[in-house]
C-alpha cells in the first residue's frame, strides 16, 4: 500500500485524531480571550491582534465539524436533519472554508508586520497600532467577504459517498454540476496562498535582519522586555510557519484537482483536518501559554490552575512568631531592622510568594484588611536596585521603625504586587521619588533603570508584556517629583519631565 492508499484509507482515523487536538484547543482558545479581555494590562496591539485571528480560527473549526467531519463520521445519523437544510445552509460551508482560511492569512501577516515594528519602531510601535487597529480588523474581517460571497449562488447538495454500500452512510456536502464555484474557490485559496506566503516570506526575512541587529545593540544590557520580544517573535514565526503548511496544503489540494489527480487529491482531504487544526487552533493557542509568562500566571489565577498551592491561609495581615522554623528564612518576610549605610529603618521584604505575603492567598476578610492598609500609601521610593518601597505618606522618615510605620513600611514588593493594586483601583501615587544613582556600588544593577526612568517606571507598574517604546505612552500626573542623584544623570535627565509632576525637587544626596 503506497502514501495515497494509506492516507485515503485513514481518513476517519485522521479526522478523530484532529479533534482531539482541536477541542482542547479550543477551550484554552476561548479562555485566553476571555483573560485578555478581562484585563486591562493585555489590551495592547499584540493580544488585539490575537483576538482578531482567534475569530476565524474558531469559526473554521466549527465550520470544519459541521460542512466535514460530522457527516463524514456519522452521514447515516444527520442525514434526515441535513436533508432538511435550506441551499443557503450548505453554501454556507463553502463561503466559511474561503473566507476564514483568507482572514487567518491577513491576521497572521499583520501580526509578523507587528513584531517587525516593534523592532524597527520601538518609539512609534504602540502608538501607531493602536491608531491602526480599526483598520486591520476591517481589512482582516471585510476584504475576505469580497472575494468569497459568491459561494452563496452555488447550489448545494447532500452527496452519499458510497450509496451502494449500506456500512457507510458517509456523506459529502457538495456543489451540484461541474462545481464551478468551487472551482473557483480552490483557485481563490491557492492565489491567496501564494501571495501571503511571499508577502509574510518578505516581511520575516526584514524582521530577522532586524532582531539581529537589535540584538547585538542588546547584548551588553539584556532585559526582561527583550526576553519578551524574542518570545514573540519566535511564536509569531511559529504560527506563520502553521499557516504556511495550511497555505501549502491549499496549493497542493489545487494542484491536484486541476490536473484530474484525483488519489492525490483525497489524500490532500484526508489530512485537511489535522494540518488545519495543527496550523491553527493549535500552535496559535498553546504557544502563546509559553510566550507570555505574565499572561500564563494570569490565566492560571483566572481559572484556578494552582501551580504551587498555599499550604497555610493567614488570618490576619501579621506574621506568627511560632511557626517560623516551619518555614525557609527565604520565603518568611522580613521585618527585622536593616543597615543601610548611617541609617537604620523599618523593611518588610514582600517579594516573596508565601501565606503571609501573597494576599491572593488570603481569606477575603483578610484580603480586603490587607489591601484596605494599602491604600493609604501615598510615596513610592524607585531605586535603581529594582524594588519599590511603599511609605504612607512623603512626609515620614525612613528610617523610623515605629509601631505606627511597621505595617505601612517601606516594603519591598514585587512589581506583580503593584500592578494588581493598581489595576484595582486600590493604589494612587501622588508623589515620586527616584535615586538617579544608587548609594551603594552594586555588580547587579541595571543600568537601564537609571539612563530610561520614564521606561523603567512604567515597566514596574504595567504589565510585563510592555516594551520600552510602549511605556511611553503612560502619562504620569504627579504632585511632586524628587530627583536624588542629579550629579550621575548624564544627557538623560530631561527624560524625567515626562512624568509630567507639578512640583520638581532635584537634590544631591551628597553634599551635606
Amino acid at each position: 500500500m503506497g502514501i495515497l492508499e494509506w492516507s485515503i484509507s485513514a481518513r476517519d482515523p485522521l479526522i478523530y485524531f484532529a479533534m482531539c487536538l482541536s477541542i482542547p484547543s479550543m477551550a484554552l482558545y476561548i479562555a485566553e480571550i476571555v483573560t485578555i479581555l478581562r484585563h486591562k494590562q493585555f489590551h495592547n496591539s499584540f493580544y488585539s491582534l490575537f483576538i482578531i485571528r482567534a475569530i476565524p480560527d474558531l469559526l473554521y473549526v466549527l465550520d470544519s465539524f459541521y460542512g466535514y467531519r460530522l457527516p463524514i463520521l456519522f452521514g447515516s445519523v444527520l442525514y434526515p436533519v441535513y436533508s432538511l437544510l435550506p441551499n443557503w445552509m450548505i453554501c454556507l460551508v463553502f463561503f466559511l472554508t474561503g473566507y476564514t482560511f483568507q482572514a487567518n492569512n491577513l491576521a497572521t501577516a499583520f501580526i509578523l508586520l507587528n513584531r517587525l515594528t516593534a523592532i524597527t519602531l520601538p518609539l512609534m510601535h504602540e502608538r501607531l497600532w493602536r491608531k491602526f487597529l480599526p483598520l486591520v480588523a476591517i481589512v482582516v474581517f471585510c476584504v475576505p467577504i469580497c472575494s468569497n460571497w459568491v459561494m452563496f449562488k452555488s447550489e448545494g447538495i447532500l452527496q452519499k459517498e458510497n450509496p451502494n454500500n449500506s456500512a457507510d452512510q458517509s456523506l459529502l456536502l457538495y456543489e451540484a454540476g461541474d462545481a464551478p464555484f468551487l472551482n473557483y474557490l480552490n483557485y481563490m485559496d491557492a492565489a491567496s496562498s501564494v501571495i501571503f506566503m511571499s508577502v509574510c516570506f518578505l516581511i520575516n526575512i526584514v524582521a530577522l535582519t532586524a532582531y539581529k541587529r537589535h540584538k547585538n545593540k542588546c547584548a551588553l544590557n539584556p532585559d526582561s522586555s527583550d526576553q519578551l520580544e524574542r518570545k514573540l517573535f519566535i511564536y509569531a514565526l511559529a504560527t506563520f510557519s502553521g499557516h504556511a503548511l495550511i497555505a501549502c496544503l491549499f496549493i497542493g489540494t489545487y494542484i491536484a484537482t486541476n490536473s484530474q489527480n484525483m488519489p492525490m487529491a483525497m489524500a490532500m482531504y484526508a489530512h485537511y483536518p489535522w494540518v488545519m487544526d495543527t496550523g491553527s487552533v493549535v500552535l496559535s493557542s498553546w504557544l502563546l501559554l509559553w510566550a507570555g509568562d505574565s499572561f500564563r500566571q494570569q490565566l492560571m489565577k483566572d481559572y484556578r490552575i494552582a501551580r504551587i498551592r498555599c499550604d497555610t491561609r493567614a488570618t490576619n495581615n501579621r506574621v506568627d512568631s511560632n511557626i517560623s522554623d516551619s518555614i525557609a528564612p527565604s520565603q518568611l518576610a522580613r521585618s527585622q531592622p536593616l543597615l543601610n549605610k548611617s541609617y537604620e529603618y523599618h523593611q518588610v521584604d514582600l517579594r516573596q510568594e508565601n501565606a503571609y505575603t501573597n494576599f491572593m492567598c488570603l481569606s477575603p476578610s483578610t484580603f480586603k484588611v490587607f489591601v484596605a492598609q494599602f491604600v493609604k500609601i501615598k510615596h513610592i521610593e524607585f531605586e535603581q536596585k529594582g524594588c519599590v518601597k511603599m511609605y504612607k505618606d512623603a512626609t515620614k522618615e525612613d528610617w523610623t521603625n515605629s509601631e505606627d510605620n511597621a505595617f505601612y513600611g517601606p516594603y519591598v514588593v514585587s512589581t506583580e504586587f503593584v500592578r494588581t493594586l493598581l489595576n484595582l483601583g486600590k493604589l494612587r501615587l501622588s508623589s515620586v521619588r527616584v535615586y538617579a544613582a544608587a548609594p551603594e556600588t552594586d555588580g547587579q544593577v541595571q543600568p537601564n533603570v537609571y539612563k530610561f526612568p520614564v521606561q523603567s517606571f512604567a515597566k514596574l507598574f504595567l504589565n510585563e508584556e510592555l516594551s520600552d517604546e510602549e511605556a511611553l505612552k503612560v502619562l504620569f500626573k504627579l504632585d511632586k517629583l524628587q530627583i536624588v542623584g542629579v550629579d550621575e544623570l548624564g544627557p538623560n535627565f530631561e527624560t524625567f519631565l515626562n512624568l509630567n509632576a507639578k512640583e520638581v525637587e532635584v537634590v544631591d544626596k551628597w553634599k551635606f
